[in-house]
């Protein structure tokens, strides 16, 4: 299925759900899904949610019009994320002219707009028409370009990932000297018990209590701190050892030496 990223500007709403609307029948039968700001659930940290849709998707289709060339946040968020994914090979970028606006010396004027000689939707007589001829362009896409893409997403199979010993030993490593008469070594395994923690919702002074054990299954970015020797190093190789049992392939980054601050560059480098 192809994933199709919606960006615009809130003044284009309308229009936005029209296209939603004429996009029906391709979703309908499973060719496309769609998605678009507002299906952002409460409690999301909002601007990570939308990086992470579009890096994920594998057409973005631009709303164009004066409002959408003004906006601050797209130009500086989507559209920059869009052309490094375009580049990359892993997006197509559909400009769709929306409202009669000044746009052929923008980046995106080097793509194929449509609707059709690029009229824009209001100066058609029927808009319907001309959403038909934007749904007609995107299904030409999806059959002629959208296959020549790259993978967005390299899907690793664990049977072919090898643990290595020095970090087998890691992970069971309690960090201290333990003895146990009837062992030779006691692992952490053998010991270790999921602990409570407080996580705090966005930016109001709520917290909700989470077994640490089930911080894999809650789909959030979480920073985990606290003071030396409370166990944090503990509880992260406990959620190394539960991502693996769970098929999901954890990245340990070891941050000494590391003189970047900028955490989504290093991750894309490793």
């Amino acid at each position: 299925m192809v994933k199709i990223f919606i960006s615009y500007a809130r003044e284009d709403e309308t229009n936005k759900n029209s296209l939603i609307e004429h996009l029906s029948s391709l979703k309908n039968s499973g060719v496309v899904n769609h998605w678009h700001d507002r299906e952002i659930n409460g409690g999301s940290l909002w601007d990570q949610k939308i990086e992470s849709e579009l890096r994920s998707s594998n057409i973005a289709i631009l709303l164009i019009s004066s409002s959408f060339i003004s906006s601050d946040y797209i130009k500086a968020k989507e559209l920059e994320i869009s052309y490094e994914m375009e580049k990359l090979g892993q997006l197509v970028i559909i400009p769709v002219i929306l409202r009669a606006c000044d746009w052929k010396n923008c980046e995106f004027s080097r793509f194929q707009a449509y609707p059709s000689d690029a009229k824009p939707v209001k100066s058609w007589d029927d808009t319907d028409e001309a959403f038909m001829d934007i749904v007609k362009g995107i299904r030409k896409v999806i059959e002629e370009d959208v296959k020549h893409l790259n993978p967005i997403q390299q899907h690793f199979k664990l049977d072919h990932v090898e643990i290595s010993e020095n970090t087998k030993d890691w992970l069971e490593n309690t960090g201290v000297k333990l003895t146990n008469r009837r062992v030779d070594k006691i692992n952490l395994s053998d010991i270790y018990i999921p602990v409570d923690l407080d996580f705090s919702e966005e930016e109001d002074d709520i917290y909700s209590i989470y077994c640490s054990s089930k911080i894999i299954d809650m789909n959030k970015n979480c920073i985990l701190f606290g003071e030396e020797q409370q166990g944090k190093t503990t509880l992260l190789k406990n959620i190394y050892k539960e991502s693996l049992k769970k098929s999901t392939l954890p990245i340990y980054v070891n941050f000494s030496g590391l003189t970047s601050s900028n955490l989504s560059d290093l991750i894309k480098k490793i």
